[in-house]
């Protein structure tokens, strides 16, 4: 059944996860970069995660609820719990970002949870209806999210109180 599933993967799923695995590895060393282009992964692996439930589970808001606030609070948790020495605002509005391994983690995860997820569906379409999947897929998805989006958050903040003291 393993050789099954690999077999039937589309070519497309080995390349996203290829570029995920090279994006993991460049995050662990420093690295300095625009705001914007700090938000480019977080942002796509948002998109995957909201397109999975979407198109496993519809447009609910019962799911999408628990989605959101799972990831505005982990995404604040991590925020807050930042620490100073890993994220800075340089001159020119340049993030600095301390390498780690964190996000190579994130991204895997996302992509096994997807994976599996996917999996679980077309073998037992049944869960599509279930509350308590649904819903553990919701949340887990979002707390993925919201690691992701800390340092987003963090370096927003960062970034509008400096323009707030340079505006004073």
């Amino acid at each position: 059944m393993l050789q099954q599933i690999l077999t039937h993967t589309p070519v497309w799923v080995w390349v996203l996860l290829g570029f995920l695995i090279y994006r993991g590895i460049k995050a662990s060393q420093d690295r300095e970069m625009s705001f914007w282009a700090l938000t480019i992964i977080p942002v796509v692996m948002l998109l995957l995660s909201l397109q999975g439930l979407i198109q496993h589970f519809g447009l609910q808001l019962q799911l999408l609820g628990p989605w959101m606030l799972s990831l505005l609070l982990t995404g604040a948790l991590a925020m807050k719990y930042s620490t100073p020495d890993s994220i800075r605002i340089l001159p020119a509005k340049i993030v600095f970002l301390k390498g780690s391994w964190l996000p190579l983690i994130l991204m895997l995860s996302i992509f096994t949870l997807k994976y599996a997820e996917n999996i679980l569906i077309i073998m037992q379409p049944a869960l599509r209806g279930d509350l308590i999947f649904t819903l553990v897929c919701s949340i887990v998805f979002g707390i993925t999210n919201g690691l992701f989006f800390g340092k987003v958050f963090a370096a927003f903040y960062l970034l509008s109180q400096k323009d707030g003291m340079q505006a004073a």
